[in-house]
Formats: C-alpha cells, sequence, structure tokens
C-alpha cells in the first residue's frame, strides 16, 4: 500500500475542547512520553489493514511490563481503583476507538470503563488490559487503511489518524443517550447506561441512516451516589443490597 494514496477518512482524533469529533488524550505523568512514543511506534508498525483484517490491540501491542518502562498508575479493575502496571494506557486505546468510529470500521471487541472517564465523553472509551480485555476492529471497507499515530512531547498529545480511500464521501455525526440504573432497595441512581448512536451522512450534507454503535454501562463512584441515611445505617451491620433496575 502506497501511503501516498491515501487520505485520512473520519478525521484526525487529538486533544481538543472545542470540536466534538476529537478527544482529550494527554498523556499523565503515569505515562511517560517516551512509553506513549513506543506504544504508538508499536501501533504504526503494524498499521497496514488490508480489507477485511482484524486488528488487535493488545496483539499488536503485547504485555505492558516494568521491562519496558511502564509504571503503576491508578487503573479500574472489578469496580475498584488500584494501581496496576502500564495504569493509563487506555488513553492510547480509547483514542484508537474514537479514529475507529469516526472511520466507520468494523468494532469486533470493545469494553467500557467500570466507571466513566473524565477524558472521553459518554461511550466513548475504550479499556485494555493484559490479556484481556482487548480492543478489536476489523477493516470493513474495501481497500486497505493505515493507522498513522504520532506524539508531540512538548505539548504531550497523541494524535492518531486512520487513512484510506473514501469512497463516498460519507462522514459520521456521534450522539448519545443515557438511561439512569437505580439501586432497587432505596431508588438511588448508581449509574447509567448508555447508547451510543452515528448519523450516516453523505457528501451534499443528507442524512442516510442512524445505526447504533457499542453499548456502554457506567457506575457511580460511592461517594457520588446520593445514599440515605438508612443506607450507611444498614452498611455498618453488613446487610445492604445493591442491585440495579
Amino acid at each position: 500500500v502506497d501511503a501516498k494514496t491515501l487520505r485520512v477518512i473520519g478525521g484526525d482524533i487529538r486533544a481538543s475542547l472545542s470540536t466534538p469529533d476529537r478527544v482529550i488524550i494527554a498523556p499523565s505523568e503515569f505515562i511517560p512520553i517516551a512509553i506513549a512514543e513506543n506504544l504508538v511506534s508499536e501501533i504504526d508498525i503494524s498499521s497496514i489493514s488490508n480489507a477485511g483484517e482484524v486488528f488487535s490491540y493488545n496483539g499488536t501491542v503485547g504485555p505492558r511490563t516494568v521491562a519496558k518502562g511502564y509504571k503503576e498508575a491508578p487503573a479500574y479493575v472489578e469496580g475498584q481503583t488500584v494501581n496496576e502496571i502500564g495504569g493509563g494506557v487506555c488513553q492510547v486505546s480509547s483514542t484508537l476507538y474514537c479514529a475507529v468510529l469516526y472511520s466507520q470500521l468494523g468494532i469486533k471487541s470493545r469494553d467500557n470503563h467500570y466507571f466513566k472517564v473524565d477524558y472521553l465523553d459518554w461511550g466513548m472509551d475504550a479499556t485494555v488490559s493484559w490479556p484481556s480485555p482487548d480492543f478489536k476492529f476489523q477493516n470493513t471497507r474495501d481497500y486497505p487503511v493505515k493507522i498513522h499515530t504520532t506524539v508531540d512531547p512538548l505539548e504531550r498529545y497523541i494524535t492518531i489518524e486512520i487513512w484510506g480511500t473514501d469512497t463516498d464521501g460519507t462522514h459520521i455525526e456521534l450522539t448519545n443517550e443515557r438511561y439512569r440504573l437505580t439501586d432497587d432497595e432505596y431508588g438511588v441512581v448508581i449509574g447509567y447506561n448508555v447508547y451510543l448512536y452515528a448519523k450516516i451522512i453523505d457528501a451534499d450534507s443528507n442524512v442516510l441512516r442512524v445505526e447504533e454503535r457499542a453499548p456502554s454501562t457506567y457506575h457511580l463512584h460511592d461517594e457520588d451516589i446520593a445514599w440515605p441515611p438508612e443506607y450507611y445505617a444498614a452498611k455498618e451491620t453488613g446487610s445492604t443490597d445493591q442491585s440495579a433496575v
């Protein structure tokens, strides 16, 4: 594939507060710039995907280990925030997920975080860990695509673009709908079911159709739930029963 014949499809994904089709993705102190550069270079090396091929984030990046330079950082594990080697790499997988969404490629495997992340809108994240969960997508276009990634070490930005042959000129707009999850016993909101929708728009700005993308379920941190006093009283006696409807 000659990358010079390709062009960006779906737009590049990079930090921005004002543009709706871009997302905040600034590596934190937990992801040294050198590690971010290694991550995106590994993705770049394996980045050309022919029609029908499946790209695996874990299969491409591999285990996150101390030997590779990864540090401990906060991560969500079974509803708890814990320190984990390689915590924070989901910023890269989530940015790639957003680029894949806007490029209208097929999502094969994607999980959202247990709690909503601060750097992305609802339903726009893709959590990864080793060996699972993994983020996978399929090139459902008729021609090869290439993932193009860059790191700005001064501004601390990662940019991910997907290049390909744009055959129809369509693009998408993403919206979401949220539905509350409530506790059976106390009736308080404990989380949200989120449905992401893609509005497919042609080159003449006509809406062709609306498609649902991967659904998500997010939980609230316990301190963000408006528990009544009787909940805390029951918690002290060990008789709480948290379930949702």
